[in-house]
């Protein structure tokens, strides 16, 4: 059986990770940006780490261990020392995993859990960020979790409402959140039944005074 790897916690970096379909496009969290570990590197290999989670969409997250094939494909000039150098912090980092790299690369430090959750409590969330998870958490306590889908299409009406506001989104998201809202809606929106209730009353009205209006005319 050939040597593989994996990118950690795959299903955080994309969307319908878990379909067993080639998708024309990569998300691109945020987040990696802001990892020191990728910041120190140099701009050749935060270009490779990028089109690292292209490979391992076009592979269904399941890579052959022969990076420099890897670079070949996407055409990124670099030395073989080098190549391990940047496989290594990866791995020391928890942004790949694989039982067979201790075989194939033994001076790599072992993967572990804790190490990948002491990786993402060391970076912050940025605000939106924080609202979004704490509304996705409500989401779950209220047994109705987000789909891929959702996300998107939530993702997009926020987008709407704020015309990419920043902060209003997270005034959106935390207003949701506080009441337990399972949509997002304009800020200081009135109760849906209380709008159903005066848009009946509005058509009630307008009935009679078309009544009215015939029995004028005639």
């Amino acid at each position: 059986m050939p040597k593989t790897f994996r990118i950690a916690n795959w299903e955080e970096y994309q969307h319908g990770s878990g379909v067993k379909r080639t998708y024309p496009w990569i998300k691109l969290h945020g987040s990696l940006f802001r990892r020191p570990w990728f910041i120190k590197m140099k701009p050749v290999f935060r270009l490779a780490t990028v089109c690292l989670l292209d490979y391992a969409k076009e592979n269904h997250n399941k890579m052959p261990l022969d990076l420099e094939v890897f670079f070949q494909i996407y055409h990124i000039d670099s030395k073989s020392k080098e190549i391990q150098t940047w496989f290594n912090t990866l791995i020391e980092n928890g942004f790949v995993a694989s039982t067979k790299l201790a075989e194939c690369y033994p001076n790599a430090s072992p993967i572990r859990e804790e190490k990948i959750r002491e990786d993402k409590r060391r970076i912050p969330p940025t605000p939106l960020e924080g609202a979004w998870c704490a509304f996705e958490e409500m989401r779950k306590k209220i047994k109705k979790p987000l789909t891929g889908k959702a996300r998107v299409l939530l993702s997009k009406k926020l987008q709407d409402l704020t015309n990419g506001n920043v902060q209003a989104k997270i005034e959106i998201l935390n207003q949701s959140t506080m009441n337990c809202w399972q949509g997002l809606f304009a800020l200081n929106a009135p109760d849906s039944r209380t709008i159903f209730k005066d848009s009946g009353q509005e058509m009630i009205e307008y009935s009679k005074r078309r009544k009215s209006d015939v029995s004028n005319e005639a």
